[in-house]
């Protein structure tokens, strides 16, 4: 298995399991949260300097909007990877700015996939407006996957059984039966 997925993985569990009020209080918890803030915040002055810069230059055939869609998470990264490698050689913990760079690494995919999507397809007026809808989605989907949001509402729609015919049927298999039919 890759060393980066077992490590993202790993932080992941760590997270799960130690996600109480206390950790929530801690002093470590709040410089990684404040650490975060400014890498959002150095982030945006980064993409604001470039839009002003690319506005200034020649007008360019391309799309700009897609291109800082994907600049942004890039450059969120990027500041994200070095202050995690500070934490790490500083002996701070740092689950948490690895678990704010694996949901980046996933929204920056869901943008890519998003945009290809737009230029493969026809762009119709519906796809604009929910882009970041669709890419929340996408993230929210898979960090309630990997947190074990997913199977545990899986077991709940399980767990409620209708009787038709001498049959039981759970809800579980009554949505996935409509979802494979669609």
């Amino acid at each position: 298995m890759n060393l980066e997925y077992t490590q993202m993985q790993m932080n992941l569990r760590y997270f799960k399991d130690n996600f109480t009020l206390e950790t929530l209080v801690s002093g470590d918890f709040i410089l990684q949260l404040l650490i975060i803030a400014v890498v959002v915040f150095l982030a945006f002055l980064v993409e604001s300097y470039l839009r002003k810069k690319f506005k200034k230059s020649e007008d360019n055939d391309f799309n700009l909007k897609d291109i800082f869609k994907i600049v942004r998470p890039i450059v969120m990264l990027l500041i994200l990877i070095v202050a995690m490698y500070f934490f790490r050689e500083g002996g701070y913990k740092w689950g948490l700015l690895y678990f704010a760079n694996t949901v980046l690494v996933i929204l920056l995919f869901a943008r890519l996939a998003i945009i290809l999507t737009r230029y493969i397809f026809k762009s119709g007026p519906w796809l604009r407006p929910v882009e970041n809808i669709l890419a929340g989605i996408v993230v929210i989907g898979y960090l309630s996957y990997q947190l074990g949001v997913v199977a545990k509402f899986q077991m709940y729609l399980h767990s409620i059984e209708f009787y038709f015919a001498e049959q039981d049927f759970t809800l579980l298999l009554v949505i996935e039966l409509s979802l494979i039919h669609i």
